[in-house]
């Protein structure tokens, strides 16, 4: 069965192959991947002098979308698993575009670290947390009155042409037919080369503008390892937030003052997996409830949540 497959995110065509169903996998049904995300993008990599780079890039899905999005835009992918950078590589080639791949993982200083499946293994343990589904269904009421709050709202999104939608079925069919297939050398833990971005930058003389953050779990770190990119050159940061048992070595509280003490307005992408969604400020009341994840809501539990900051006058 074929897993190179046609998308169109914000109205550009781009072709893509994706032998583990990442991106169906990650659809909300009866969505395409990411609308809102690429629709943020989608402005901010058209900005003068735009750079973008892709961390954790998988497969290279936004890497090969911007750089046909953008004619032109200077795109980085950073990507440390071998496995995964082939594929990226055959991506890249079939869509025609000029993506650099930096096969190395991104975190907070340089030399080799432990991986496994899509993020860096934590010094000490993982955490023991646990995602309960049903004691979160007690969050909806006040999270509906939030969402329904009109000074809550600092901007609306609306998704350009996004496909194609994930179907109904299609969602925990591919995610089961994952969980059952054979362990490969990505499920075990393994060795890969390391660096922080400021480092990294310096050597290449290359810094993004904009630069999109997906590692699940190694956000923490990533970002301990930029604070002079982030201060000196990032004008929009887009970022995945994931549930404790991800997080490696950080917590909610850092993420959020590193990306404050680089001079960034912070902001949650409110249905960042669906076409419409919101853009609403994390003021300290917002930032402190979203540290307790018992106030997540059973589809962000699942589905993760979504941070984006930018300079503002």
């Amino acid at each position: 069965m074929s897993t190179i497959s046609t998308y169109y995110t914000e109205g550009t065509q781009f072709l893509f192959e994706d032998p583990e169903f990442s991106v169906v996998r990650d659809c909300v049904p009866g969505q395409a991947y990411e609308p809102v995300v690429a629709s943020l993008l989608s402005s901010a990599l058209r900005e003068p002098g735009a750079k973008f780079a892709d961390i954790g890039a998988l497969y290279g899905f936004f890497a090969c979308w911007a750089a046909r999005h953008v004619p032109g835009l200077s795109v980085v992918a950073f990507e440390p698993e071998p496995t995964y950078v082939d594929v990226m590589h055959r991506n890249i080639a079939r869509n025609g575009v000029d993506v650099r791949v930096a096969q190395v993982a991104l975190t907070d200083k340089e030399g080799d670290v432990s991986f496994h499946g899509r993020t860096v293994e934590p010094d000490g343990e993982w955490s023991n947390w646990r995602r309960d589904y049903l004691s979160s269904l007690r969050n909806l009421p006040s999270r509906v009155r939030d969402r329904l709050s009109a000074t809550g709202f600092e901007r609306r999104i609306v998704a350009g042409h996004n496909a194609p939608a994930a179907g109904l079925l299609a969602v925990p069919g591919r995610t089961w037919q994952v969980k059952r297939r054979k362990k490969t050398a990505v499920d075990e833990s393994h060795s890969v080369p390391g660096i922080d971005l400021d480092t990294w930058a310096l050597r290449a003389d290359w810094s993004p503008t904009v630069a999109k953050i997906d590692v699940h779990g190694g956000e923490g770190l990533v970002l301990r390892g930029m604070r002079d990119t982030l201060a000196r050159s990032v004008q929009h940061l887009f970022l995945e937030l994931h549930t404790p048992d991800y997080l490696v070595d950080t917590g909610y509280e850092e993420i959020f003052e590193i990306i404050e003490d680089a001079g960034l307005t912070l902001f949650e992408v409110r249905g960042f997996r669906h076409s419409k969604g919101a853009l609403v400020r994390l003021t300290p009341e917002r930032k402190k409830r979203m540290c307790d994840p018992q106030t997540w809501t059973p589809e962000e539990l699942y589905y993760m949540r979504f941070l984006y900051a930018c300079r503002t006058p």
